[in-house]
């Protein structure tokens, strides 16, 4: 059931609602993660169809045991990529810190 989504409205669902992170899995591992989280679970899922990459998952917070929540999470070089994909069409601080991650985990030129 893939809905018409494309890397403007991804971008918006990752500032909205999402999370970014690197150096995911120790210290001096440059392993970008990005995260989605939503109450309905068509979010995640339409964002594991359109890049066809990433898990989903389901998890209840501690603080509200009646809720269950909808978890998109992609990891390593396809999280990259949908940053790559999605940092253009960001508008808010955390295009910076997307840029910082996908410069960190870019491969590095041989001397």
């Amino acid at each position: 059931m893939i809905f018409e989504i494309n890397d403007q409205y991804a971008a918006a669902w990752i500032e909205a609602r999402g999370q970014v992170q690197t150096n995911v899995g120790g210290v001096g591992r440059q392993r970008p993660q990005v995260r989605v989280t939503a109450v309905d679970p068509a979010v995640p899922e339409a964002r594991c169809e359109f890049y066809g990459v990433g898990k989903l998952d389901t998890f209840t917070p501690r603080t509200a045991p009646h809720l269950t929540l909808y978890v998109w999470q992609v990891r390593g070089k396809a999280a990259a990529k949908v940053l790559e994909r999605t940092v253009p069409y960001m508008v808010s601080e955390m295009r910076r810190d997307c840029e910082y991650i996908l410069e960190r985990s870019a491969p590095r030129a041989a001397s």
